[in-house]
């Protein structure tokens, strides 16, 4: 017997298709919110048993893909996705439906994300935030320390929209969209932070030893983010250790948005159909670009003095 729903990923009805109950109850505890007053989908995901159990779930899953599919295989867990068809399907083992976020981020996450981001989202590896009505997108490639960031935004009780990736959304509502259940902390990151949280380091879904931080904004599990440029900051955060000092100036846009117009890292460089408007609504925003050196307060106290400037001009 098939056990069926639409389920609101990224603000996408997505149809779920699930040959057992149990699966269908874990897929609803993922997705929460249930699209009732949608009668169909365009994008359709079926999750099957994998009758051999995987012998640990500790390894990064390995995935081929290009414009159109992907393949991916973590153990004897298999998924795949068709951009062209807006179909994706998986096989997962028990093991793996008993750790909600190793099936979530390795194989539910990877299906919406290589779906929705055909048509619907640019990706953006980024952190965001929210301080009083001025959304913060701060953008970054890996090891920039966008999580450690995320974090020390949490610590200031702001709210936390990203972590690591955002997604520009353009085809109907303008505006940021992201699902940030957790912050994912490297042992160094995380001892800035130990004196006030606690977290077992665990080894995370791709394979990294991490600390896990349950982000506890749960009407925010899987917000967006709407409204005009005026409303948002665009922040380029330097990876250069090397620069010991603290920096933040505002900068010209245009050479800092070819990382976005012409991506290089895996995933990040498929085609999207929401690229250009999706950079072309960025640059729109107040842009800066920041060089944090662990000083976290001048950070934070310079996006407070944008903000008081912002509202002083809108006044």
């Amino acid at each position: 017997m098939n056990y069926s729903s639409v389920r609101t990923v990224l603000g996408v009805p997505i149809h779920f298709s699930c040959e057992s109950r149990s699966i269908h109850s874990i897929i609803s505890q993922i997705f929460p919110l249930e699209h009732k007053e949608v009668v169909s989908a365009n994008y359709q995901i079926s999750i099957n048993h994998s009758l051999v159990d995987s012998k640990s779930l500790d390894f990064p899953a390995l995935f081929e893909l290009n414009e159109h599919k992907l393949v991916g295989q973590s153990g004897n867990n298999c998924f795949k996705a068709d951009r062209l068809n807006n179909i994706g399907e998986a096989f997962v083992c028990q093991r793996m439906l008993n750790n909600e976020y190793v099936l979530r981020h390795q194989v539910l996450n990877t299906l919406c994300y290589f779906l929705l981001t055909h048509h619907h989202f640019l990706p953006v590896h980024a952190a965001s935030f929210r301080l009083n009505q001025l959304l913060v997108l701060c953008i970054g490639s890996s090891g920039a320390g966008k999580s450690t960031l995320a974090m020390a935004a949490k610590h200031r009780n702001l709210v936390v929209l990203a972590e690591d990736i955002c997604f520009v959304g353009v085809s109907k509502s303008v505006g940021l969209r992201a699902d940030c259940r957790e912050f994912h902390l490297f042992p160094d990151s995380y001892r800035l932070f130990n004196n006030d949280i606690n977290a077992q380091a665990v080894m995370t879904h791709n394979g990294k030893l991490k600390h896990i931080i349950a982000n506890d904004s749960k009407q925010f599990s899987t917000g967006k983010a709407n409204g005009s440029a005026s409303e948002l900051i665009v922040v380029f955060i330097n990876s250069d250790r090397s620069q010991k000092s603290a920096k933040f100036e505002p900068i010209s846009t245009n050479s800092y948005f070819n990382d976005l117009l012409y991506p290089k890292e895996e995933g990040f460089e498929l085609f999207s159909n929401a690229r250009l408007p999706a950079v072309q609504w960025l640059k729109k925003s107040p842009c800066f670009s920041a060089n944090i050196a662990g000083d976290f307060n001048q950070f934070f106290d310079s996006i407070e003095k944008v903000h008081d400037e912002l509202i002083c001009v809108t006044q």
